[in-house]
């Protein structure tokens, strides 16, 4: 081996070290890829569409009323028209 390669051929250390390094680098490009594909896809929709949906919370009690009254007839009598 050259004198170059020494500290890697001869520590495995090294080499988990920079085996770890490439894995991490190629997961952290993937989630800012996610996140700019989530970005661009957001802006596509209207913002008075999805921001009530994603950034106002909905208490508990609003959300199993209007499924309550809304669904009523899909889940609990199937056979209705």
């Amino acid at each position: 081996p050259s004198p170059n390669n020494e500290d890697k051929v001869f520590n495995p250390g090294i080499l988990i070290h920079e085996q770890s390094f490439t894995i991490i680098t190629h997961v952290a490009q993937e989630k800012k890829l996610a996140i700019l594909y989530a970005s661009l896809v957001f802006e596509d929709f209207d913002p008075p569409f999805y921001e009530p949906l994603i950034f106002k919370d909905v208490p508990k009690s609003m959300r199993l009323l209007l499924f309550s009254s809304e669904n009523e007839k899909k889940v609990f009598k199937p056979d209705s028209p």
